[in-house]
């Protein structure tokens, strides 16, 4: 069964950062391409990345939509989403990649969850414009990085990068700018696991409720505050959206996809897709071939 390829954070630096490596754009596609992925066909990561790009406009695809950065934004790119490489484009600039383990290992756990709000791809967040922040953040990670001391290295690139993307969050450019509520925030990241775990299993937002122990109102109230959805309405847009992975990413019947999102029927997972997005999977995938 073909799927998405998956790509596993397997890079190390010549200086050994574990967990994190800092790329020159223009050099990425030096030695060629990849063995395991094309980069410029939709991939999914299993590590957060941030591209800056440094040199005029520039497109690139994330989760089926197209970005056109200016030079001095930055966009970040979530694990678990989906992304794709420009082939006609000339990437100046830099891509910041770094596992989840080293983000909770090295950045300061006071900011972490503040900093988390960044990678709620559900926010559809924008590039971000910071041409002086991304200078300074990138001059802090060259200073890092020339400490012979591994641990040293490491502690300077996760303050250098706490900094960064605590002062990103102040710059982004989102409607929603008040604070909120750690509790909300943490039963919000619960339930999402649960959703990405079980989605195969259910779509009934009371069964998620019910095993965060909390009420299926508390949940509403948790998801609008976050995300400004229901549970219900979240977990339609999270599963349209693996939905729409499978269909343009991979070679699938739609029978196989609608039994790989937990459909007993392909011809129900086709009335879902069209009834949400007003057209069927069918062409739908056209539109991407």
């Amino acid at each position: 069964m073909e799927k998405i390829p998956q790509i596993a954070f397997n890079r190390q630096t010549h200086i050994g950062v574990s967990g994190f490596e800092l790329i020159e754009l223009p050099t990425l596609f030096q030695s060629g391409l990849p063995e395991d992925h094309d980069p410029y066909a939709f991939h999914r990561l299993e590590f957060f990345a941030i591209l800056i790009n440094l040199g005029g406009t520039l497109p690139h695809k994330v989760d089926f939509q197209q970005f056109e950065l200016e030079t001095g934004e930055a966009l970040l790119i979530a694990r678990g989403q989906i992304h794709a490489f420009d082939p006609a484009s000339k990437y100046e600039g830099f891509l910041v990649v770094f596992t989840e383990a080293f983000m909770n290992r090295y950045l300061a756990s006071e900011t972490l969850a503040h900093i988390k709000q960044l990678y709620n791809f559900y926010r559809q967040t924008e590039p971000i414009q910071a041409s002086s922040l991304h200078s300074t953040f990138l001059r802090d990670l060259d200073l890092a990085l020339q400490k012979d001391n591994e641990s040293t290295r490491a502690c300077l690139i996760g303050a250098a990068l706490t900094r960064y993307l605590v002062l990103l969050k102040e710059q982004e450019k989102d409607t929603v700018r008040t604070v909120l509520p750690q509790e909300d925030l943490v039963l919000f990241e619960n339930f999402r696991q649960l959703l990405r775990d079980n989605y195969q299993l259910t779509r009934n937002a009371a069964d998620y409720a019910d095993q965060l122990f909390i009420s299926y109102r508390k949940l509403n109230q948790v998801c609008k505050s976050v995300v400004k959805q229901t549970a219900k309405q979240f977990i339609d847009f999270y599963l349209l959206l693996e939905a729409k992975r499978l269909i343009v990413s991979t070679g699938l019947s739609f029978k196989e996809i609608s039994f790989q999102l937990g459909f007993n029927e392909p011809t129900n997972f086709i009335k879902y897709f069209k009834k949400r997005t007003q057209q069927t999977p069918a062409n739908f995938r056209m539109q991407y071939t």
